[in-house]
């Protein structure tokens, strides 16, 4: 009887142990977010492509199919931030490598993810606060604030439970980003928005710019 009840006091507490060292998904999911940001210091478009959820993985697939097959007409109705991703995608991406991302979105946003565009600085100072964890009719989701440790200036991400594990959702990210674009466009004054574009285009991609960069790339021979 007593070797019983050590054996059951004894399966009581491994099964404490196991269970206490189980992460509590808060920490699961700033620790995605850490290794998102490794990927990205690292250069790895392609791993930090793994964080993102389906949703953000759509809209960059969108950017490809846009920059594939829409004419000038419909890029210039597009969001700053839009506008630009698309038509780096035209300068930078050869056709047969753009139709075959358009079906392989993390190719897309692996390819969107030059060091010009990316504020190191200020990415390895980000950190998640305020992480409210619930269970909706389309899946467990994360409601986060993202911000620098030193300043109450935060702004809202959201993370989904696919696939077994954490991803980002950058709906209101690329919000925040096509706002600032458009606050900096403001303020500069002294270029148009379409010379802003060409002028950034032609920095980050170190190349003058395509002549047919307005047209659409299923277009060319």
């Amino acid at each position: 009887m007593k070797i019983q009840i050590i054996r059951i006091l004894f399966f009581f507490f491994i099964s404490g142990l196991f269970f206490s060292c189980v992460p509590p998904e808060e920490e699961v999911i700033k620790d995605t977010f850490t290794a998102y940001q490794i990927a990205l210091f690292e250069g790895n478009g392609t791993k930090a492509a793994e964080f993102l959820d389906q949703k953000t993985l759509d809209f960059y697939g969108k950017l490809g199919g846009m920059a594939l097959e829409a004419d000038s007409a419909r890029i210039s109705r597009l969001s700053f931030y839009n506008k630009l991703m698309v038509l780096y995608l035209r300068q930078t991406m050869p056709k047969n490598q753009l139709i075959k991302g358009v079906t392989n979105p993390k190719k897309i946003y692996a390819n969107t993810l030059k060091r010009e565009f990316i504020d190191f600085e200020t990415l390895s100072e980000l950190e998640l606060s305020i992480i409210k964890v619930r269970q909706k009719s389309s899946g467990k989701e994360a409601d986060v604030w993202m911000g620098k440790a030193d300043t109450k200036e935060k702004f809202p991400v959201k993370f989904k439970f696919q696939n077994e594990g954490w991803k980002i959702n950058f709906a209101t990210i690329l919000n925040t980003l096509n706002q600032s674009f458009r606050y900096q466009v403001n303020l500069g004054g002294e270029l148009h928005e379409d010379e802003l574009l060409i002028y950034l285009l032609e920095e980050v991609s170190g190349k003058t710019i395509r002549k047919d960069i307005w047209l659409p790339v299923k277009e060319r021979a």
